[in-house]
This record gives C-alpha cells, structure tokens and sequence, in this order.
C-alpha cells in the first residue's frame, strides 16, 4: 500500500505503510496531515484514514470510540450517536449534516476534510490542501492549485512600533509563526486580482514621480499628492492583491481571513476554542 501525504504545501511521497508509521512516530505526519492513497476518494486528515498506525503524539490516530460514540464520516470527530444522523453503515453529525448530503446529492466525495468555518474564517490544519474550488465564489477551479506562504505574531508584536520600525521588523521575523496552504482560484477572480495588483502598481508610481516632481519644482501640495497616491496604492494592493491571509497561527492550525462566503459554508462549523 503506497501513501501520500501534504507537507510543506506539497505532495509528498509515495511511502509504504512502514513509512507512514515511521513518518508518524517522528511527528512528522500528525493527525491533520492530509494523506491520499488509492482506493481514497479524497485527500482526508490522517486521523480519519489511520486504522493500524500507532499513535500520534497528542490525538491517537486509533481513538477508541466509547459505546453509544460514533466517528462522523465527513469530519472525523466523535460524538454521541443520539446525536447524529445514521445514514447506512455511518454517522454524520449535526453540523457536518448539509455538507454530507449535498455531497452525496452532487456525487461528490466523501471523507473528511479536515477544514471547518468559525464564522467569517477558516480553520485549517498546518500545510494545508483546499479543494480545487475558487477559495473566493466555491466555483470548481481547474488550474494548478497555487502554494501561499502565510505568516503571523501575536499583536503585542506591533508595540514595537512605538520605539521604531527596524526593531518591530526585526522582532516580527524572529518571532512569528508561518505556515503554507495549497488554493485555487476561478479564472475571475485571478483576473480580479490581477488588475488590482497592476492599479496598486500604477498608485506607487505616479505617487513616486509626483514626490520626485513635486519636490524637485516647489510645489508642495503636488509631492504631498504625491505621500497620498503612494500610500494608497500600497494599501490598495495589500487590501486586495492578497488571496488569504492568517489571523491566527498556533502548534497545529492555523485560522485564515479573506475566503469567500459561498467557498466556507460548505464546512463544517468549528467547535473547537
């Protein structure tokens, strides 16, 4: 049995089921590693595919289901079979209930996807795969999926700010957490973007040679024009140049800004702290 798994935004593998043990015991492979192997229909959390592996360190991949639980078949999670819905050999529970059947209505697959929403975010495990959906309108996307690089600190990083910008820069990058997530994007909104990054260019520019002019005749207000068609302009492309962005980044998630409503209601809600 050959495996795949995700690792640093990309595909890594195959490795035999030896290998996977070997990879799980180190910790490289934990229990929200997206792993694939044939028969699968789907990329799913390793904690939901593991069935003779040992432990992961923290969440046993085997955890034992006390009598009365089941496993729901799309996120993974125990819970009290009263209160799941039984759909022929398994369990779905109460907030993965839509997604499951709209699913299994659209024939699509079915497995857990280790993703969740917590209301305007997404919740995902470290390196994580999304669907070949655009991750702004959730229509089916089937250009390459692309790997965005995502980092975060804790906000008590900013009062930095207040001695100068080269100790905050220097703070921040020693300290801040990063992650990657594989995503994709319909053909719109790529365009969408595309032209926002190519208008926040054209803001820097003018701005620049407005500053330079301005300066250069004495004329004030033009090199202040100037501060503000820059400075719009860098926000303008942070703002909208962006595709997803972290908010939070702990030791096994990280929870992501910037998708679209339509691409995270069809996740289970989170409910977890």
């Amino acid at each position: 049995m050959q495996w795949y798994y995700s690792a640093g935004g990309q595909q890594q593998g195959p490795v035999s089921q030896a290998e996977l043990e070997a990879l799980v015991s180190k910790g490289t492979v934990t229990a929200e590693t997206l792993v694939w192997r044939e028969g699968l229909p789907n990329w799913a959390a390793y904690s939901t595919v593991a069935t003779s592996s040992p432990a992961i360190p923290g969440v046993p991949a085997t955890a034992p289901v006390a009598t009365g639980q089941a496993r729901c078949a799309q996120c993974g999670q125990i819970f009290a079979q009263d209160d799941m819905v039984a759909f022929e050999n398994s369990h779905i529970c109460v907030s993965c209930k839509p997604l499951f059947f709209q699913k299994l209505k659209e024939g699509a697959p079915i497995g857990g996807t280790a993703l969740w929403k917590q209301k305007k975010r997404l919740v995902a495990p470290l390196d994580a795969v999304f669907p070949s959906r655009c991750v702004k309108c959730n229509a089916p996307t089937d250009s390459p999926q692309k790997t965005r690089k995502l980092y975060w600190h804790h906000p008590a990083v900013y009062l930095a700010l207040l001695i100068n910008l080269i100790v905050y820069a220097i703070i921040a990058m020693c300290v801040r957490k990063r992650t990657t997530a594989l995503v994709s994007m319909c053909d719109t909104h790529r365009a969408s973007r595309r032209n926002a990054i190519i208008t926040a260019w054209v803001l820097v520019v003018v701005g620049l040679g407005s500053i330079i002019g301005g300066i250069a005749a004495d004329y004030g207000w033009v090199a202040g024009l100037g501060v503000l068609l820059l400075l719009g302009g860098i926000i303008y492309g942070i703002a909208r140049g962006r595709i997803i962005y972290a908010t939070k980044i702990d030791k096994e998630r990280v929870w992501l800004g910037g998708c679209g409503k339509d691409f995270l209601a069809q996740f289970p809600e989170w409910s977890g702290p």
